[in-house]
């Protein structure tokens, strides 16, 4: 995983890469973002997640540098969206504005030495023509990190919300249900890990956002609150939902926060405009 770096000017780094490496740019971007931020997403200890940390708004404008050549290039695009929720001021910045504050280590000589060193070692035929005067195959000068770090993790019991993905849901008359068996798309061990958290973990009084529909900016989030214990019905646990409100994903605070693989998982309240009330006992 690399978020490739030959000039300190983004722009100017995604115009020189080839075809296959601008587009994994784009998608490497969104893994580096969902690293640092997403619970239990992974990556989080690779060089390339930790030296972009704390500096999300400068990866998110790494990435629509990267989003504009491709599809400047005729591309078709699917992850623009995905990673201007992390932080839409930085996608929405003027071409010419600064990010702030930048990565300490932008602009140092010998981390964009290196990048451009292992681009050539990638392609030298491409690319010696582009950087003439680099060699080839310098390992990767990768920035330490900051000290400190700590892994994202989920809010604790009244301070969250919990999401629940569509498919993770299905309507029972005035209640919700979370199935037993396996939705489409999602993979058995985190179906089994998705239903013993909703059996063991969900409270009563806590929000409960119920996503409907594909993911984007359109995607209808209802925020709910448990009405009471989840109990067995058939064929799954049943959610007594106490009905809100329907809003879109693109409205909420810090819509970044649903982009967990998970189908169900927690998200601080006030990242999705809910109020995590005080749980009943």
């Amino acid at each position: 995983m690399q978020t490739f770096l030959p000039y300190p000017d983004f722009a100017r780094s995604a115009r020189v890469l080839d075809r296959k490496r601008l587009g994994k740019q784009r998608v490497e971007t969104l893994q580096v973002l969902r690293a640092a931020t997403v619970p239990g997403y992974g990556w989080y200890r690779h060089p390339a997640t930790a030296m972009w940390a704390g500096h999300v708004p400068a990866l998110v404008a790494y990435g629509r540098a990267m989003v504009d050549e491709w599809t400047a290039r005729g591309g078709a695009d699917s992850t623009g969206w995905q990673i201007r929720e992390f932080a839409p001021e930085a996608w929405d910045r003027a071409p010419d504005d600064d990010v702030a504050p930048p990565p300490p280590w932008l602009g140092d000589e010998a981390f964009h030495r290196s990048h451009r060193s292992n681009l050539l070692r990638k392609d030298e035929e491409l690319y010696r023509a582009v950087f003439p005067g680099d060699p080839a195959g310098l390992d990767y000068v990768w920035p330490v990190p900051a000290e400190g770090r700590t892994p994202p993790a989920e809010p604790p019991h009244g301070r969250r919300a919990w999401v629940l993905a569509p498919g993770a849901h299905e309507a029972a008359g005035g209640a919700v249900v979370v199935p037993f068996r396996v939705p489409d798309g999602v993979r058995e061990s985190h179906w089994v890990q998705a239903v013993a958290r909703v059996e063991e973990e969900l409270r009563e009084g806590e929000p409960v956002l119920l996503l409907h529909g594909p993911p984007g900016p359109e995607q209808v989030v209802e925020r709910t609150v448990l009405g009471e214990n989840v109990h067995h019905a058939v064929g799954g646990f049943s959610l007594e939902l106490e009905r809100g409100d329907r809003v879109l994903r693109r409205d909420l605070p810090a819509p970044a926060r649903l982009q967990s693989p998970r189908p169900v998982f927690a998200v601080p309240a006030e990242a999705v405009g809910a109020d995590p009330g005080a749980p009943r006992v």
